[in-house]
């Protein structure tokens, strides 16, 4: 009896075990990725960009497009050759960006805000 009675503890031990092992640790970690990546506002890799449009107020517009050669271009107001810098560190705030909380899901009742 005594036997049979330590087998199932050390049986119901290692499963309890394995339970916290595969569930907390292992799905602790992808649990954090899955969140991460719901966090983020965009997902894109950076070598797939080929444009870029920003706009501002409905008037002022600048494009600008990676070209054959792989470096980046101003195609609009101007034609020019753009910051490759600059440009690298828009595209990592972009992809960094993340949204912390949601303050409406509609603003139907914009008093609440002002």
């Amino acid at each position: 009896m005594r036997l049979r009675s330590t087998l199932i503890a050390a049986t119901l031990a290692l499963g309890l075990g394995a339970f916290l092992y595969f569930y907390e640790i292992r799905g602790g970690k992808r649990r954090e990725e899955a969140e991460e990546f719901a966090k983020k506002l965009f997902h894109f890799e950076e070598v797939d960009v080929q444009k870029i449009t920003l706009v501002r107020n409905d008037t002022t517009r600048i494009v600008l497009e990676k070209g054959k050669d792989g470096l980046w271009h101003i195609a609009e107001p101007v034609e020019t050759d753009a910051d490759q810098d600059a440009v690298g560190r828009l595209l990592d705030t972009m992809k960094d960006a993340s949204c912390e909380r949601v303050v409406a899901d509609s603003a139907s009742d914009l008093g609440k805000f002002g």
